[in-house]
């Protein structure tokens, strides 16, 4: 013990020797005590040197301290003596050092208690505790209990302070544990101040079963609340050392109201226990300290409202910090480990926080993290929902809360799922699922993400809204996948970057809204499968260099899109329609293929490269600058408008056979044909004509005559020794046909006509 703490304690105890002994000590140790009124009391003091309480000729009454039925005992110890109590008397006082500066030491014997009656007083200047292996037991009074000085478990011992429900005021005095050897608080003890501490495997705890309470006290060293115990925090407190429970079991923290739990230090669960903290709705001061769970472990944060300030929240191995059924807080926290956020939890970012770990529910049923208007979660970690849970990420509403994911993920595992909710806004990072996974917007509501990558599964389910407010890039499924309408809204300026899927299926509705200067570029696929629409509307510019794709009985529409450009594949099978509402659809590169409806009236299908083949509706004008390929070899591409051929055009037949569709392409063009450029005409399935044939190539008018006008500029035919091609411009069509080539004679026959001829010439020579 330092000079300066003795100084202190010496100075303390004859502040209270000076104004508690002649004004208010005296006169109530003479009324204290559970004897008769008639009971004597008697100052025993001691005046040995050390030796053992229970030894008459150490007292200067030559009475040992022991209330009995007619005699009641004030003890004192203060003459730097160190006493072994070997009995369990009670007294209704004890004092060690109150005379003297500290000295003196009173310890315990294995098995042996020290009882202060009821009404009495303990005051101990120096030392009261066990100085060897087993177990002493000070039990308090109900009277006034002062530690100046410490109450000590050393030697391998066990020093139980059976608080009978009373307060130790500790306030200038220590509880201390040294190695190997430790203190129990028990039986409802409050400690008022002071100082917990401990020296290598040293230990202070709260009794299995029991209850303590702790009042302005601060904790240095080991403190354990261990299975079935509970510590509570009566008055504002500080932990600066390890207090936890370190065993199998359900240890308690419980921090009463009005009261702060100030952690500089660590509050653990290891071993394989748990550690409950219910701060009851106060606050857990955790600014410079650590919330720990090591492998096996679990710390839960309960109690309606409960706040962690600031510090650090870990794991190692399988621990778990986590959450019961309530409200928790956090403000200014840092997650490092592994944070569970079960059913029926609410976590509640009051203040700017950080996960760097990984934090989610990981168990069935709905765990929920909420982000405040004007609050950021910024995670560099996970944010999870595994094992069948569902995790929401919960905006707050109003001007809504951020979750500052740049170099992060949230992720939802095989049948689990993440709920983007109530406004919140995702910025950077990646969205990420497994399996079944899904993150999704919750129905009803709005979620905004700005520079993130989806790589996974992403629904926007009826009635819910996606804003993109920064350029983002789905890389995996993103669309609608149920009936309802669900709607992408793109902010003017912004880009979706599309390399995955976006789809509307399952005979539901997905509505892009481009936001008037939105853009969708898509290297990936879009599609409208399973009966569905999707829609993108309300200006903006599409690209495609990838796939669009619609199915049977599906619909993909570009509404007052001005610009829609594609240089990859547009496929629309049998049944399915893409509408451009009148935009003009520009191709570039790549194959458009309409085997359904491709519809861009009144304005025009520009087919500046690549191929337009297939073998249904065209409705618009077509301008072919690249290559026509009617039908599916073969077939034909019907064209509800007119049909124009540039210099750089070409139209691609190909023929099997006779009639039309079946046999050989055609190009039905509804209104009037244009021509210039190329005709390829190719014979294919080993197709050769035996007998003079026409295929009418290319047809003009429906429901009114039609004309072609202009020549194709060259003409590709093919070439067969049995007869020639040729092209025919009729009025309405252009016709290729074959003519048969006429039978040359045999050699043997030209001899016979020879032979004949000279016979001839020879009758009418002899005749003349």
């Amino acid at each position: 013990m330092g000079r300066g703490r003795m100084k202190r304690e010496w100075t303390f105890a004859a502040a209270l020797r000076s104004q508690l002994l002649p004004a208010v000590l005296v006169p109530a140790l003479l009324l204290c005590g559970g004897g008769s009124a008639s009971a004597a009391v008697i100052t025993s003091v001691w005046v040995d040197g050390d030796s053992n309480w229970n030894n008459a000729a150490n007292w200067n009454t030559a009475q040992v301290p022991n209330n009995n039925a007619t005699d009641q005992f004030i003890a004192a110890i203060g003459n730097g003596s160190t006493v072994t109590l070997d009995i369990s008397p009670i007294v209704n006082a004890l004092f060690i050092d109150f005379l003297a500066p500290p000295a003196s030491r009173l310890f315990i014997g294995n098995g042996q208690a020290l009882t202060i009656a009821a009404g009495g007083l303990l005051f101990n200047a120096n030392v009261i505790g066990v100085n060897a292996p087993g177990t002493g037991v000070l039990v308090l009074g109900n009277g006034t209990n002062i530690n100046a000085g410490t109450l000590l478990a050393s030697g391998g011992g066990t020093f139980e302070v059976n608080g009978a429900g009373q307060t130790l005021n500790n306030s200038f005095g220590a509880i201390t544990a040294l190695n190997g050897s430790s203190v129990h608080l028990f039986n409802g003890i409050t400690v008022s101040g002071g100082t917990l501490a401990t020296a290598g495997s040293g230990v202070v705890e709260v009794s299995p079963g029991f209850v303590a309470n702790l009042s302005g006290v601060t904790n240095t060293g080991t403190f354990s609340v261990p299975a079935t115990a509970t510590l509570q925090i009566t008055g504002t407190s500080t932990n600066a050392g390890t207090m936890g429970n370190f065993a199998p079991g359900l240890g308690v923290i419980f921090v009463f109201p009005g009261q702060t739990l100030n952690n500089t230090g660590t509050l653990q669960a290891s071993g394989g226990g748990t550690l409950e903290v219910n701060g009851a709705g106060q606050t857990i001061n955790n600014s410079s300290g650590a919330i720990t769970a090591l492998n096996g472990s679990r710390v839960v944060l309960s109690g309606f409202g409960t706040t962690v300030s600031g510090g650090t929240l870990a794991t190692a191995g399988t621990g778990v910090v986590g959450m019961s059924g309530f409200l928790v807080n956090l403000s200014g926290v840092t997650n490092t480990g592994t944070f569970s956020v079960p059913d029926k939890a609410a976590l509640d970012i009051i203040g700017t926080s950080t996960n760097t770990g990984t934090m989610g529910n990981f168990a069935p049923g709905v765990g929920v993290i909420v982000i405040p208007s004007g609050i950021t979660l910024n995670n560099t970690g996970t944010l999870l929902a595994s094992g069948g849970g569902t995790l929401e990420l919960n905006g707050g509403g109003g001007t809504h809360g951020t979750i500052n994911n740049s170099s992060g993920a949230i992720t939802a595992l095989n049948g689990s799922s993440v709920h983007l909710f109530n406004g919140i806004t995702v910025s950077g990072g990646t969205l990420a699922t497994a399996g079944t996974g899904v993150v999704e917007v919750s129905p009803g509501f709005v979620a905004n993400v700005n520079g993130v990558t989806n790589t996974g599964t992403f629904a926007i389910p009826a009635t819910a809204t996606l804003q993109i407010t920064g350029t983002s890039t789905n890389a995996g499924t993103m669309g609608n996948f149920a009936p309802g309408v669900g709607v992408i809204a793109i902010s003017p300026g912004q880009t979706l970057n599309n390399t995955g899927t976006l789809q509307a299926s399952g005979a539901s509705t997905l509505e892009v809204n481009m936001g008037g200067s939105g853009t969708i570029n898509n290297t990936g696929t879009l599609q409208a499968i399973g009966a569905s629409t999707l829609e993108v509307f309300n200006g903006g510019t599409v690209r495609n260099s990838g796939t669009f794709f619609v199915d049977a009985g599906s619909r993909l529409v570009l509404s007052g899109v001005p610009s829609i450009t594609n240089s990859g594949t547009v496929s629309i099978a049998s049944g399915g329609t893409l509408d451009t509402q009148g935009s003009n659809y520009v191709q570039t590169a790549g194959v458009t293929n309409v085997n359904g409806v491709l519809s861009a009236a009144p304005a025009l299908v520009d087919i500046r490269g690549g191929t337009l083949s297939g073998a249904g509706f065209v409705i618009a004008d077509v301008k072919n600058g690249g290559i026509v390929a009617p039908g599916n070899s073969p077939g034909i591409l019907f064209v509800a408008g007119s049909y124009t051929q540039t210099s750089a055009g070409v139209l691609d037949i190909e023929i099997a056979g006779l009639p039309a569709g079946g046999g050989y392409d055609q190009l039905r063009v509804f209104g009037d044909a244009f021509l210039a450029g190329m005709l390829d005409v190719e014979l294919i399935n080993g197709f050769a004509p035996t007998a003079d044939a026409f295929f009418d190539i290319l047809v003009t008018g429906f429901f009114s005559p039609g004309s072609v006008s202009g020549t194709f500029d060259t003409v590709d035919l093919p070439t067969l020794s049995t007869g020639t091609w040729a092209v025919s411009y009729l009025s309405d069509r252009v016709r290729v046909t074959f003519a048969l080539a006429s039978p040359v004679p045999e050699p043997s026959s030209l001899v016979l006509l020879g032979v004949g001829l000279l016979g001839m010439a020879f009758r009418r020579g002899k005749k003349a």
